[in-house]
């Protein structure tokens, strides 16, 4: 049985680990330990769910984590993002001897993350680097794996709907905060493009903001949110992974800004898409 750590904030942590499951075959044998997120990406009798309580304490947490991997004879444990924990619970004496380790390593500020952390006994069987790095990352990652694996995830295939007109709208694709919402509803209308056409405007978000919404604005809960890309007139979100992976097919009618955020970095991601379409409309 194999058992995927998974805890960040939102959908955003377990649709990059689905697709990374689907990238490397596996099709079945496996758990997902998170919180109650994940019954929206996985089916619910392949979610080991972490009550609250249980999160927000890191020794119950790691215990927890234990009992799990004793309970279904986990053989491969795979740890998304943070290579100790998202709160640096993970003792890697203390996981059983028969159970392999993986690391998912997105992009982390490394030295935000590391403060006060002891990485002894820290050895991974694989890392899959599936983001760009900076140094102190990737010098970490190679000198704790036997094997470094690299993968560039890909968008997921969206069959093209009708281009029919009257089912356009503009797309606000968002799961962070309402002011971040609010943000990216004021750059959707600076755009010239918005200015063209009166479309009724989509906010995607498993959060429910319609109390603050103006006219002409409708809250949607849809997931995934690239079923909603191809009718879109335009595309507005953040610059987190997902988002600058999915929208990359349509780059074209894609308007983004990016989000401070305590481990990722949204800004390199705004940069590198920028980079990609100056070079690909010249």
């Amino acid at each position: 049985m194999k058992l995927f750590y998974v805890l960040g904030g939102g959908l955003g942590h377990l649709t990059r680990v689905k697709r990374l499951i689907s990238t490397l075959g596996i099709e079945s044998d496996f758990l997902i330990f998170s919180t109650a997120w994940a019954t929206k990406v996985f089916p619910s009798d392949q979610c080991i769910i972490i009550d609250t309580e249980v999160v927000n304490d890191k020794g119950k947490l790691f215990d927890y984590l234990l009992h799990q991997l004793i309970k279904h004879a986990v053989t491969d444990l795979y740890i998304d993002t943070f290579p100790l924990g998202l709160f640096k619970e993970i003792d890697f004496n203390l996981i059983p001897k028969q159970c392999r380790t993986h690391y998912i390593a997105r992009y982390l500020k490394w030295n935000t993350y590391i403060q006060k952390s002891s990485f002894q006994n820290v050895k991974f069987d694989t890392s899959y680097i599936i983001d760009f790095m900076n140094q102190e990352q990737f010098r970490f990652i190679k000198s704790n794996s036997n094997t470094v694996h690299h993968y560039q995830l890909k968008p997921s295939k969206v069959k093209a709907g009708q281009q029919n007109q009257e089912q356009k709208y503009y797309l606000i694709n968002h799961s962070g905060s309402q002011e971040e919402v609010l943000q990216l509803l004021e750059l959707l209308k600076k755009h010239p493009g918005y200015k063209q056409s009166n479309l009724p405007i989509l906010i995607n978000s498993p959060k429910d903001f319609s109390g603050v919404i103006a006219d002409n604005v409708e809250m949607i809960h849809q997931y995934p949110a690239h079923s909603l890309f191809d009718q879109a007139k335009l595309i507005v979100t953040g610059c987190g992974y997902n988002s600058m992976i999915e929208t990359l097919p349509f780059f074209e009618k894609h308007i983004f800004t990016p989000f401070e955020r305590k481990f990722d970095n949204q800004f390199e991601r705004a940069k590198r898409r920028n980079d990609f379409v100056l070079s690909n409309t010249r």
